[in-house]
């Protein structure tokens, strides 16, 4: 049965109705995914689609930076009250939204929200889409079972979208069909104008470089490889005191990352952030972006720096390697490997001509491979597809095979 049946048409017989798009996020922090969410919302399309954030929010938790960012970007915000992940009555939470808001496709993003978005799909018939960008990182059993369950879902889901080849080449090892599986870089997220941004870091008289700016922008946790950035930094600081390094964002790890930082004696030449709503801004502080992760999709702070023309040393993981080509357009280095990392950022600094010219062809290879127009447009054409082909038939289908 239909749990949603009785739809009214949304606007009157003459007019083209808007299509109605609900994605569905858990992450109280922001990071690429929150940001990219940030941007569509931004630039879609808004005389044929609409859209809404379904965020998950933990009513333990003092604040939701996701959740407070997006009401500062105007976007119709649909708050999932929860009393910790397992709460029981979320999904009949999220059940209520859906009849409110009456979507007409249903994207997800996360392994919690694909768990949802599958239910929903079995009682309702909404398309739904999941995003994969990037796989689960614990060591905790309950969190490894949950990463099986949510990959061994995806094949079921009407559309599926990897955000880079070796994520789609996983998805398709775990049974996702290859006619339901796009793959669509990310692209550098569109910082909305007239943000209140807080102060960042003044370089003293840059035009005189009395030191460089070397710096990490991601969440704090383990996956991104902060305490690899801070052993490197340590290595490079031993010989110079004339570098500060610089460590922009939030997480559960940022305690543990201050603690080795005092335990390096680090403190006056290493300086967290926190959470930086304009990365654009702080780009152009830098003489170096590092990205020390041990594992990745197509990082948006990447490309970011790449297209803001600064030097860029990241680890060779994951989707990295299909947007950095080494010693052309970036450095890449093994991931844990403070020591190489620490002598890639050397090199930059002690070579900045040579690091100059990768910037600018890093700069080149954003604006030509990783177009925001292209992402926007590849997305609305399937949401529109997705629609039309259940409304061909009256339920939920399959969209057509792309050629």
């Amino acid at each position: 049965m239909n749990l949603l049946q009785g739809k009214q048409d949304k606007t009157d017989a003459d007019q083209t109705p808007r299509l109605k798009i609900l994605h569905l996020i858990a992450a109280p922090q922001i990071g690429g995914a929150e940001r990219l969410l940030l941007t569509l919302a931004d630039h879609i399309d808004a005389a044929r689609f609409e859209l809404a954030l379904g965020v998950f929010v933990d009513a333990r938790e003092e604040r939701n930076d996701f959740f407070v960012e997006a009401q500062q970007h105007g976007v119709t915000l649909l708050p999932i009250e929860i009393k910790g992940a397992f709460d029981p009555g979320q999904l009949f939470k999220l059940l209520r939204i859906l009849r409110s808001f009456r979507p007409d496709v249903l994207h997800a993003h996360g392994y919690k929200t694909n768990l949802f978005a599958f239910i929903l799909a079995r009682c309702t018939e909404i398309p739904v889409v999941a995003t994969v960008h990037g796989w689960l990182h614990s060591t905790k059993k309950l969190t490894r079972k949950i990463d099986t369950l949510n990959r061994r879902l995806l094949p079921y889901f009407d559309q599926v979208i990897a955000v880079s080849s070796q994520i789609e080449k996983e998805l398709l090892r775990s049974g996702v069909p290859a006619k339901r599986l796009l793959q669509l870089n990310n692209v550098a997220a569109m910082q909305r104008r007239g943000v209140n941004q807080q102060p960042l870091p003044e370089r003293r008289n840059p035009s005189a470089a009395s030191f460089k700016m070397v710096g990490f922008i991601g969440r704090l946790e383990p996956v991104k490889g902060g305490a690899d950035f801070i052993a490197a930094a340590a290595e490079i600081l031993a010989s110079t005191s004339k570098v500060k390094f610089v460590i922009a964002g939030a997480g559960s790890k940022k305690q543990n990352l201050q603690a080795q930082v005092h335990e390096l004696g680090l403190e006056t030449q290493v300086e967290f952030l926190g959470f930086v709503e304009d990365p654009a801004a702080l780009l152009q502080q830098l003489d170096v972006y590092v990205l020390p992760s041990l594992d990745e999709g197509v990082p948006l702070s990447l490309l970011e720096a790449m297209a803001a023309g600064v030097p860029v040393v990241a680890s060779r993981v994951g989707g990295v390697p299909e947007v950095i080509e080494a010693g052309v357009n970036g450095l890449l280095v093994p991931p844990r490997r403070p020591d190489l990392l620490a002598e890639a950022i050397k090199s930059c600094l002690d070579n900045p001509l040579e690091a100059e010219q990768r910037a600018g062809r890093a700069k080149q290879t954003v604006a030509r491979d990783f177009s925001l127009e292209r992402w926007i447009g590849c997305l609305q054409a399937l949401y529109q597809e997705l629609s039309q082909a259940k409304t061909a038939t009256g339920k939920r289908v399959r969209p057509p095979e792309r050629v």
